[in-house]
């Protein structure tokens, strides 16, 4: 399935056939009289996915996804969960990638970091913070939908948290992991069931991480690879393309149509 909604009103809709995401260029190029190739890099883009539903779409399968588009569910933006985000990684590409400045709380950047699952590009330090600090992504979750957070930590004693939250933004309990043990680089991670007024999620370390980096947040039932953010907290539906692809007035009533929808992420 795909996801769409506010926190605390997400919308479970059908799964596209084709799922195309693009990314826009981090550069723009330009040729100089002298024939020579420059390239000036631009800020980090915005997301578009394209989605398609095949040609043997029903208005009810995608009616929903139409009153999106249409503004029945208001103007938006709109949380938007792609197909793979659930089992991939949840946060933003700017949260999982390690980007201090948009992604957490407290944090410095530190760099490039050789961990024992491999050499990353980004990493986190906290040189003073409070007891915990926490990425800048509220991510939803389900009722009954188990959610686990992950992290490469660095920090004797290192927990990794998630914390709860209602609708309205009032905390209401934390999953904490068990303690990192010794002072090397190592995965830590957390599994738990939201609380039943839960709607959205919130990944944190403890102060005796000092450093971090490859956080994650999906809904499963344990750990799996980890993998760039996914997470799309803010997005607009167009529609976009319907093609008739057979209607049936004879023995039964039925139209069968070739739709797609664009979502557009938005800043």
């Amino acid at each position: 399935m795909i996801y769409l909604g506010t926190i605390g009103r997400m919308v479970g809709l059908k799964c596209p056939s084709v799922q195309r995401v693009e990314s826009p260029s981090r550069y723009a190029f330009s040729t100089t009289l002298g024939g020579r190739m420059k390239a000036q890099l631009l800020p980090v883009g915005d997301r578009v996915w394209d989605l398609a539903f095949g040609d043997v779409t029903t208005a009810d399968q995608v009616s929903v996804l139409a009153d999106f588009a249409d503004g029945a569910w208001g103007a938006g933006p709109f949380w938007f969960i792609s197909s793979e985000a659930p089992v991939t990684n949840l946060l933003t590409p700017a949260a999982a990638s390690g980007d201090a400045d948009a992604a957490i709380l407290y944090g410095v950047q530190g760099g490039p970091w050789d961990t024992p699952e491999g050499l990353f590009a980004r990493s986190v330090l906290y040189p003073d913070s409070p007891s915990y600090v926490y990425w800048r992504v509220n991510v939803p979750v389900l009722s009954g939908r188990r959610v686990t957070g992950s992290a490469i930590v660095q920090g004797a004693g290192g927990v990794l948290r998630l914390a709860w939250y209602d609708a309205a933004g009032a905390h209401l309990s934390n999953s904490n992991s068990g303690t990192a043990s010794g002072s090397d680089p190592q995965r830590v991670t957390v599994t738990a069931l939201p609380p039943s007024s839960a709607a959205f999620v919130r990944l944190g370390v403890s102060a005796s991480v000092v450093r971090v980096a490859r956080p994650q947040v999906t809904w499963t039932d344990g750990p799996v690879a980890w993998s760039e953010g996914r997470g799309c907290p803010s997005a607009v539906v167009v529609r976009g393309q319907r093609s008739l692809v057979l209607t049936d007035h004879e023995g039964r009533t039925q139209t069968l149509e070739s739709v797609g929808f664009t979502i557009q992420e938005v800043s």
